[in-house]
């Protein structure tokens, strides 16, 4: 069942999240600061879009299959990243080298829609 798979992840996670936290807070011998007044909008902002992402996910393996639609969100995960470090963090300033990525970026979305085809026969 997809709700239930999505309700064990996030317990899950809670509770590995929590244990790290107080075996790093035993650690130090204090409870770490965890930043709430820094983190509210930007944490919210990141855990909102991740979890849509992750249901969107994987409401796509269980339409499209393990094994092609798994291997399509990993090669869109790569090329997002890419593309985020390219023009957000301004990663790779020479021209060069952008291409080269592009190039690389473009055999991968290439594969990503040849694997999709594939599926359908």
């Amino acid at each position: 069942d997809f709700g239930s798979w999505m309700v064990s992840f996030g317990i899950g996670a809670i509770l590995v999240t929590l244990t790290l936290y107080f075996v790093a807070s035993l650690t130090k011998g204090y409870f770490l600061d965890l930043h709430f007044k820094t983190l509210r909008t930007a944490g919210v902002a990141a855990g909102s879009f991740w979890s849509v992402g992750n249901f969107g996910c994987t409401a796509a393996v269980i339409l499209g299959g393990n094994a092609v639609v798994t291997a399509q969100n990993q090669s869109s995960y790569i090329i997002s990243s890419g593309l985020l470090g390219i023009f957000w963090y301004k990663e790779m300033r020479r021209t060069d080298t952008r291409l080269v990525w592009a190039s690389l970026a473009a055999g991968t979305l290439a594969s990503m829609i040849l694997l999709g085809l594939e599926k359908q026969h």
